[in-house]
């Protein structure tokens, strides 16, 4: 059986490179999708993920990163234009056909927190959960 090939967003950051390391292990192709080539995107590469560099708002170079890919884990970055890169994934992951979305969120997450990160990761849970065609869980 083929397995899917799963992109991984935030694959240089904490939980994104464990993911990345462990779907490898695994035995899933994998795409890691990081803001810029640097040393920690070239050690993705070297346990085996292929690399896709693009700014999560720039739904063009988003849905390159898309292509032939089946499944995607979401960790958002965490800066003020969450909202519009959150949307521009959504976006070509609907283009993409993409089976499925695992969003990684925070625990706390409600349209009502005092934080507006907190509440932006409600706004993305929402957001992936009614983008027709593509299935979506939330991790928190």
């Amino acid at each position: 059986m083929i397995k899917p090939r799963i992109v991984v967003t935030g694959a240089t950051g904490k939980t994104g490179s464990v993911v990345v390391s462990e779907l490898l292990k695994a035995g899933y192709p994998v795409r890691a999708l990081v803001r810029r080539e640097e040393g920690r995107s070239a050690g993705l590469r070297a346990l085996g993920a292929e690399i896709a560099v693009a700014d999560m708002s720039d739904v063009e170079r988003v849905a390159d990163a898309l292509k032939d890919v089946q499944r995607a884990y979401y960790c958002p970055p965490f800066d003020p234009y969450m909202i519009q890169g959150a949307v521009a994934f959504a976006v070509a992951a609907k283009e993409a056909r993409l089976e499925h979305i695992v969003g990684m969120t925070q625990w706390l997450a409600s349209p009502s927190h005092p934080a507006l990160m907190t509440r932006q990761h409600w706004l993305v849970d929402r957001l992936f959960s009614m983008t027709p065609g593509v299935g979506h869980t939330i991790v928190r």
